[in-house]
């Protein structure tokens, strides 16, 4: 049995905005946490950016990989009282209106275990546009 749960952060944050161009960077990061009381196997996070809204520039996973094409955040292994974390950054598809939210959600997608609480195995991060 492990208990993963999630939370995300965005920078900006709100209720600041990205740039008034439209290309301002946004960065999203999603932090798994296993709080045991076994290790996590087998686990996979996915969190895959709305192509309406975002435009994927890079990522750092760790532990693991993660493919931008699926959203997939593949974690494998995760110790008890550990943590991952997974680093999105893109910028803002086009220039939506002054004031229109943007969300981004993660969800623990895969495990081997069982999880006592899966009410949290999903963070959500909005982001408010500022493209005039």
């Amino acid at each position: 049995m492990t208990d993963l749960s999630l939370a995300k952060t965005v920078v900006p944050t709100p209720p600041a905005t990205t740039s008034g161009s439209g290309n301002g960077p946004i960065t999203f990061t999603v932090t798994l946490h296993n709080a045991g009381p076994a290790a996590a196997t087998g686990v996979a996070v996915t969190d895959l950016l709305n192509p309406s809204l975002f435009v994927y520039d890079s990522s750092m996973a760790t532990p693991g990989t993660y493919n931008q094409m699926n959203g997939v955040w593949s974690v494998g292994a995760l110790a008890s009282g550990s943590d991952g974390t997974l680093t999105i950054m893109a910028h803002e598809n086009g220039c939506h209106s002054f004031g229109t939210t943007g969300s981004n959600t993660a969800t623990v997608t895969a495990k081997d275990q069982t999880d006592p609480n899966s009410a949290n195995n999903t963070a959500m991060a909005s982001v408010i546009f500022g493209c005039n």
